[in-house]
This record gives structure tokens, C-alpha cells and sequence, in this order.
């Protein structure tokens, strides 16, 4: 059995639908009970005394969970089954586990680079997926976190770097496009991210973001005409009518057109969804760390559908 490299964020070689499918049957005869919570160390002490391999070490072994040492494959699983169901602190301790006692196993390692990804520890993300590449130099295109990760910390030329070598390796990774084209306009190239964004909307003319960013650097920059500025926005907000901050710009363009009454009716969108949109983050980044936590999990539901109601109604 090949160890599967999930990422809810790549296009990879096996999906996080096929793990989780492979984990549910490994473990069908299981009685199913949510492990509770404990608080762990930081990422950043634990990832210092973990112990490290050489490059290299585990060639010609790591895909082939037959290769593995004794319990390695088991413990993979219960890693998998954690982390495909978003129980993020269950999913690192058990990748610190498995890492202690067989050091730097890439598919582990992939994992844990995911886990923290999501845990918001964007520098030590970063550092497991370049130890990850380290062993397997060769499954770039399973690293577009590391993209996203150097980007979250503000290194856009490494960003940059690394979702080139992507592309180079898979050119049709429509995130990675995205992802190139951010880091192309926090670098100043503007026109280089707006031909990004352009690309990304032609293969996919409903990704909200690619749409939110083309609107928001037609109207900055001046690239297009009023025209072509109003209708780029209407189509964000058509893709993504609960963003706040496709309601700002929508304010900031009508208020430069001297319309005051659709700049008021944007702006008092923006600040209602603002307000429920920082409840919805906060809630969102507390599951987190408590994924077991019924109260908040039902709050933010009645919070997320309340939003779209309202959104109906604009």
C-alpha cells in the first residue's frame, strides 16, 4: 500500500477523499469516539528536538508503507483519520508521535506541514515542508502550502520561487496561479498579478477571490475603464455577496462617482458583514484548537446562515 500525500489545498497524486475513504475502512471495526483535547506544546519547541534524518534516508522505502518499520503504517492511519477529520491538535500530536520515533518519515511530515498550515503556524509549516522536500526533492507539486506559508510570513521572493517551480512541474495548478499572482502584487508587479488573476478567471471564472482582486486592482491602479471598474466589481459581488470586502470596494467606487446613496447602502453592507464576519473568524479559529466544542461549532452555523439570508436580501 503507497503512503497517500493529503492536501486539501494541491491537486495531488491521491486525494484527501481516497485517505479518508482508506482510513474509514482501515478502522471500520473501530468504535468511533471523538478524542478529546489536550493542549500541546508550540510547534516550534517540539519541531527543535525532533530528532532529523539524513537526505535520503528513506529512499526507495517511504512510498511503500510495506517498507516501513514495525507499527509505522497503523500509527499513519490514526494520523490520517485525525487530520481528514480536522482535528487539528489530535492530528499534530500524533504526527510529533510518529516523528520521535522514526525521524523525518516524509509522508508524516507532509502531514504535519499541513496540520500546522491550518493551525496558522505559517514559519514552522514551512520549515517541515522544506525538510519534507529534502527527502522527496521530487513531489513538489504536493507543496503549494509551502507557497502559501512564505507568503503568510511576508517572503514573497521565496514565494515566488516556489510556486514557479510548481508550475514548472504542473502548469495547470490553478492555485498555484492564484497564489503567484498575489505574490506578484505584494512585490509591486502589478501588472504581471492582474495578467495572473486574469489567467485564474478564464480557467475559472467563479473563483470569488481571483474576481475580488481583479476588481480591487482595476480600481487602485487604474487600469480600466469606469465601466469595465463597475462591472469587474458586480461580478465579485455576484461570486461573493457575504465579503466585506467586495462591499467596501463597491462603497469606494460609487463614492467616487458621486453617487452617496449607493455608497451608503454599500458601506452599511460592509459594516453589518464585517461585524458578523470577525464573530464567524473568531468562533472559526477557536474550533481549531477545540474541535470538540459542540457550543461554538452551533454557533457559528447559526452565524454562517444568517449571513447568507441576509446576503439573499441584498
Amino acid at each position: 500500500m503507497r503512503a497517500a500525500l493529503p492536501d486539501r489545498l494541491a491537486c495531488g497524486r491521491v486525494s484527501v477523499v481516497m485517505l479518508a475513504v482508506a482510513a474509514l475502512c482501515a478502522c471500520a471495526e473501530k468504535e468511533q469516539t471523538p478524542a478529546p483535547w489536550v493542549p500541546s506544546i508550540q510547534p516550534v519547541d517540539l519541531l527543535s528536538i525532533l530528532p532529523t534524518a539524513q537526505a535520503g534516508a528513506w529512499d526507495g522505502r517511504w512510498e511503500d508503507q510495506s517498507l516501513w518499520p514495525d507499527g509505522a503504517a497503523e500509527s499513519y492511519v490514526e494520523l490520517a483519520e485525525a487530520f481528514v477529520a480536522k482535528d487539528f491538535p489530535l492530528s499534530q500530536s500524533r504526527a510529533y508521535a510518529l516523528l520521535s520515533e522514526h525521524a523525518e518519515l516524509p509522508p508524516v511530515l507532509h502531514i504535519l506541514g499541513l496540520t500546522l498550515f491550518r493551525l496558522r503556524r505559517y514559519t514552522d509549516a514551512a520549515y517541515v515542508f522544506e525538510r519534507f522536500l529534502a527527502h522527496a526533492p521530487g513531489q513538489v507539486s504536493e507543496t503549494r502550502v509551502l507557497g502559501h506559508c512564505y507568503y503568510s510570513v511576508g517572503r514573497y521572493e521565496q514565494a515566488r520561487a516556489h510556486y514557479q517551480r510548481i508550475l514548472a512541474a504542473s502548469p495547470d495548478s490553478l492555485e498555484s496561479t492564484f497564489g503567484l499572482a498575489l505574490t506578484q502584487m505584494r512585490r509591486g508587479e502589478v501588472a504581471s498579478g492582474m495578467g495572473l488573476f486574469e489567467s485564474v478567471l478564464e480557467r475559472q471564472p467563479a473563483h470569488a477571490d481571483a474576481a475580488y482582486w481583479r476588481a480591487r486592482l482595476s480600481f487602485d491602479e487604474e487600469l480600466a475603464e469606469w465601466k469595465e471598474v463597475q462591472a469587474a466589481c458586480r461580478v465579485a459581488l455576484e461570486l461573493a455577496p457575504t465579503d466585506p470586502r467586495v462591499w467596501f470596494l463597491s462603497a469606494e467606487i460609487a463614492n467616487e462617482q458621486g453617487d452617496v446613496e449607493a455608497a451608503d447602502s454599500a458601506r452599511s453592507r460592509f459594516e453589518w458583514l464585517e461585524s458578523k464576519q470577525g464573530q464567524i473568524r473568531s468562533l472559526q479559529q477557536r474550533l481549531l484548537f477545540e474541535p470538540h466544542l459542540e457550543s461554538a461549532a452551533e454557533r457559528l452555523a447559526q452565524l454562517q446562515e444568517e449571513v447568507q439570508d441576509k446576503a439573499r436580501r441584498f
